[in-house]
C-alpha cells in the first residue's frame, strides 16, 4: 500500500504499507471518535485485474488545548486489484487527500 499522507502538507513520496499502518495506528488512538462515510466507487474490470477509486468523508474528534476539535478529511481510495485462486485482492492502494477541514467542534 502506497498513500500520500497530510501533516500540515502533502508528502510528494508514497508511505509504505508497514510505515502507513503504524502512523495509522498511532493517530487512531489519538482520537475520541472516527467515522468513515465511503460514497460512490467506479470500478473497471478486465480480466483477472481491475482497478477503482472510492471516495470517502473521514471524522474525527479529538481534544486540543481542553477544547474539543473536528477533523474533516474529504480522501480517496485509488486501488489496483488482481484476482486470485482465493478471490480478489487489493494489489496496491493510493491514498490521496482532497482537503482537511479542523475546526471547534460544540456536542
Amino acid at each position: 500500500m502506497r498513500a500520500r499522507w497530510w501533516e500540515r502538507r502533502l508528502c510528494s513520496q508514497p508511505i509504505r504499507s508497514a510505515r502507513l499502518a503504524s502512523r495509522f495506528d498511532h493517530l487512531i488512538r489519538d482520537y475520541d471518535a472516527t467515522t468513515y462515510l465511503n460514497g460512490q466507487s467506479a470500478i473497471a474490470v478486465d480480466g483477472d485485474a481491475a482497478s477503482a477509486e472510492s471516495y470517502c468523508l473521514a471524522h474525527h474528534l479529538t481534544q486540543e488545548e481542553g477544547e474539543r476539535v473536528l477533523i474533516v478529511l474529504a480522501i480517496r481510495y485509488l486501488d489496483t486489484f488482481r484476482r486470485t485462486g482465493g478471490g480478489w485482492r487489493i494489489a496496491r492502494r493510493d491514498l490521496v487527500f482532497d482537503w482537511t477541514d479542523r475546526r471547534l467542534s460544540r456536542p
